[in-house]
């Protein structure tokens, strides 16, 4: 016994109470809306290794790798040494 695929007019039956009720409630969500909201404002800050840049322009693979095990070595606690 193979399943049958359910005709149109079953799946409109399925899914016709949201699909009535969806438009009203997103146009009562915009009319809800006022310019004076309170709105949500998320800043990233990054702080993160370039291994490829140098003020040379692109390093290869292994100028990247020598360059990134020199950065860790002068690395403390996050923090570079003052010594370089």
């Amino acid at each position: 016994m193979t399943p049958t695929e359910p005709t149109f007019l079953t799946k409109l039956n399925w899914n016709l109470p949201w699909l009535v009720r969806y438009p009203v409630s997103r146009l009562g969500s915009m009319l809800e809306q006022t310019a004076f909201e309170k709105k949500h404002i998320i800043i990233t800050v990054a702080n993160h290794f370039e291994p490829a840049w140098s003020e040379g322009g692109m390093l290869d693979h292994k100028a990247q790798i020598a360059s990134q095990s020199l950065s860790q070595a002068g690395t403390c606690n996050g923090r570079s040494d003052a010594r370089r």
